[in-house]
C-alpha cells in the first residue's frame, strides 16, 4: 500500500509533467486530483497498447482458458491484502 507521502510525491511529479492538476475544495482535508487532457491522452494510448499486448499474450488460449484465467485473476485481486 502506498504511503500518503509517497502519493504526494507521485502527484507532484505528474503535475510537473502536466498530466494531472490539483483541485481545491472547501474542505482542506480533501485533496482532489484530475487528469489533464494530456494525461487523458497518455492513459488512452497506454491502455490501448496494454490491451494489444494482453491480446497478443492470450491468443494461444482457448475461450474457456481465457474465462478461467479471468476468474483466477479476479480471485487473486480480491485476495490482495489478506494474510
Amino acid at each position: 500500500m502506498a504511503q500518503p507521502g509517497s502519493i504526494s510525491v507521485a502527484v507532484d511529479r505528474l503535475e510537473k509533467k502536466a498530466l494531472v492538476k490539483r483541485k481545491t475544495t472547501a474542505d482542506r482535508r480533501v485533496r482532489l486530483v484530475e487528469l489533464t487532457a494530456k494525461g487523458r491522452a497518455l492513459i488512452t494510448k497506454t491502455f490501448r497498447e496494454h490491451a494489444a499486448a494482453m491480446e497478443e499474450a492470450a491468443h494461444v488460449l482457448s475461450k474457456e482458458e481465457r474465462l478461467m484465467l479471468l476468474r483466477l485473476l479476479k480471485k487473486l485481486g480480491k485476495g490482495e491484502g489478506q494474510s
